[in-house]
Protein backbone atom coordinates (compact mmCIF):
# COMPACT_ATOMS: atom_id res chain seq x y z
CA UNK A 1 0.00 0.00 0.00
CA UNK A 2 1.00 3.40 -0.89
CA UNK A 3 -0.21 6.78 0.37
CA UNK A 4 -0.06 10.05 1.56
CA UNK A 5 -0.68 11.27 5.26
CA UNK A 6 -1.74 15.10 5.59
CA UNK A 7 -0.19 16.26 8.88
CA UNK A 8 -2.79 18.23 11.29
CA UNK A 9 -1.98 22.10 11.93
CA UNK A 10 -1.08 20.80 15.42
CA UNK A 11 1.12 18.31 14.49
CA UNK A 12 3.06 20.81 11.75
CA UNK A 13 3.37 23.36 14.94
CA UNK A 14 4.49 20.62 17.07
CA UNK A 15 7.30 19.53 14.52
CA UNK A 16 8.13 23.07 13.90
CA UNK A 17 8.61 23.69 17.81
CA UNK A 18 10.47 20.93 18.15
CA UNK A 19 12.67 21.20 15.28
CA UNK A 20 13.59 24.91 16.11
CA UNK A 21 14.22 23.80 19.83
CA UNK A 22 16.78 21.13 18.42
CA UNK A 23 18.42 23.01 16.42
CA UNK A 24 21.94 23.39 18.34
CA UNK A 25 23.51 25.94 15.45
CA UNK A 26 20.38 28.50 15.74
CA UNK A 27 21.39 30.87 18.66
CA UNK A 28 17.27 31.77 18.26
CA UNK A 29 16.06 28.84 19.16
CA UNK A 30 15.53 29.79 23.11
CA UNK A 31 12.32 31.03 21.77
CA UNK A 32 10.82 28.27 20.16
CA UNK A 33 8.04 27.50 22.17
CA UNK A 34 6.76 31.76 20.97
CA UNK A 35 6.71 30.21 17.57
CA UNK A 36 4.22 31.16 15.73
CA UNK A 37 2.76 28.89 12.61
CA UNK A 38 0.73 30.11 9.41
CA UNK A 39 -0.65 27.20 7.43
CA UNK A 40 -0.71 27.82 3.92
CA UNK A 41 -1.17 24.37 2.73
CA UNK A 42 -4.53 25.78 0.72
CA UNK A 43 -2.01 27.81 -1.56
CA UNK A 44 -2.01 26.15 -5.11
CA UNK A 45 -0.51 29.13 -7.25
CA UNK A 46 2.40 31.57 -7.52
CA UNK A 47 0.75 34.36 -7.09
CA UNK A 48 -1.08 33.60 -4.00
CA UNK A 49 2.16 32.42 -2.56
CA UNK A 50 3.33 35.64 -3.20
CA UNK A 51 1.02 37.14 -1.45
CA UNK A 52 1.20 34.47 1.61
CA UNK A 53 5.06 35.30 1.57
CA UNK A 54 4.05 39.14 2.22
CA UNK A 55 1.36 38.64 4.81
CA UNK A 56 4.31 36.68 6.66
CA UNK A 57 6.00 39.91 6.73
CA UNK A 58 3.58 41.51 7.94
CA UNK A 59 2.94 39.24 10.97
CA UNK A 60 6.18 38.39 11.81
CA UNK A 61 6.74 42.13 12.08
CA UNK A 62 4.02 43.90 14.11
CA UNK A 63 4.58 47.04 15.00
CA UNK A 64 8.40 46.81 15.11
CA UNK A 65 8.57 43.46 17.14
CA UNK A 66 9.70 40.59 15.71
CA UNK A 67 7.84 37.76 16.54
CA UNK A 68 8.96 34.22 15.28
CA UNK A 69 7.12 33.38 12.47
CA UNK A 70 6.96 29.98 9.98
CA UNK A 71 4.68 29.63 6.82
CA UNK A 72 4.22 26.43 5.72
CA UNK A 73 3.27 25.38 2.04
CA UNK A 74 1.51 22.04 0.95
CA UNK A 75 4.66 19.44 -0.03
CA UNK A 76 4.41 18.59 -3.90
CA UNK A 77 1.91 16.16 -4.57
CA UNK A 78 2.55 12.69 -6.02
CA UNK A 79 2.82 12.38 -9.65
CA UNK A 80 2.60 16.62 -9.41
CA UNK A 81 5.86 18.29 -11.37
CA UNK A 82 6.16 21.47 -9.19
CA UNK A 83 4.71 22.67 -6.03
CA UNK A 84 5.54 25.91 -4.06
CA UNK A 85 9.17 26.66 -3.83
CA UNK A 86 11.00 28.80 -2.23
CA UNK A 87 14.73 29.12 -3.10
CA UNK A 88 16.28 31.53 -0.48
CA UNK A 89 18.20 30.52 2.60
CA UNK A 90 16.46 32.43 4.83
CA UNK A 91 13.24 34.80 3.83
CA UNK A 92 14.92 37.58 5.33
CA UNK A 93 17.83 39.36 6.57
CA UNK A 94 18.10 42.42 8.68
CA UNK A 95 20.04 44.66 11.19
CA UNK A 96 19.00 48.00 12.04
CA UNK A 97 20.04 50.14 15.14
CA UNK A 98 18.36 53.13 16.30
CA UNK A 99 19.68 56.18 16.10
CA UNK A 100 19.62 58.90 18.79
CA UNK A 101 16.91 60.64 16.50
CA UNK A 102 14.83 57.92 16.59
CA UNK A 103 15.42 56.95 12.95
CA UNK A 104 16.40 53.19 12.42
CA UNK A 105 19.93 52.87 10.38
Amino acid sequence: ICGTYRHTAEEICFGTRLAWRNAPKCIGRIAWDSLQLRDCRHVASAGQAFQECREHLKAAAVGGVITPTMTVFAPRKPNQRWGVRYWNSQFCRYAGYRQEDGSVL
